[in-house]
């Protein structure tokens, strides 16, 4: 080759990635100390926080697979389904007395209504002491809301 004749390249490398490179030069040689502290520093905690996590997966897995801990947690699951049954029972048959009660309370109703001594509204009653005959110191029903003047 002559002197002054460069060698023409057949494959010249794109410019994107000779961009990449200058970046990558310029960034290391600003921050090149930064970089090599920092990938020191973060192996540091890594080699100390790897076996402490290795640890922690072995210690879960092991308490998982223990046939004691195993039959512990059924035990207590069995416990736990035993008192959901007993309460559920208890509120059964709470509502089943309320429900009594109810229907208890709607037949002496409806006796009291067929023997005439039903309940009024407002609370007053038929019969003895009730509205039959006697005048009575609420002034009445009165569905409006309007009240009377002079207190009667």
């Amino acid at each position: 080759m002559p002197l002054g004749h460069q060698p023409v390249v057949a494959n010249p490398a794109p410019s994107w990635l000779t961009e990449i490179i200058n970046v990558l030069t310029s960034t290391l040689q600003q921050h090149g100390w930064t970089i090599i502290g920092g990938t020191i520093v973060l192996a540091a905690v890594l080699s100390y926080l790897l076996p402490q996590l290795d640890r922690a997966r072995q210690w879960c897995a092991t308490e998982r697979t223990d046939p004691r801990t195993a039959e512990r947690m059924m035990a207590r699951r069995m416990e736990l389904a035993e008192e959901y049954r007993v309460q559920a029972e208890e509120e059964k048959k709470r509502r089943r007395e309320k429900q009594l009660e109810k229907e208890r309370q709607a037949r002496q109703e409806r006796q009291d209504h067929d023997q005439g001594s039903g309940r009024r509204l407002g609370g007053e009653t038929w019969g003895n002491g009730g509205l039959a005959g006697h005048n009575s110191s609420s002034g009445g029903y009165r569905p409006s809301g309007i009240q009377r003047r002079g207190g009667g």
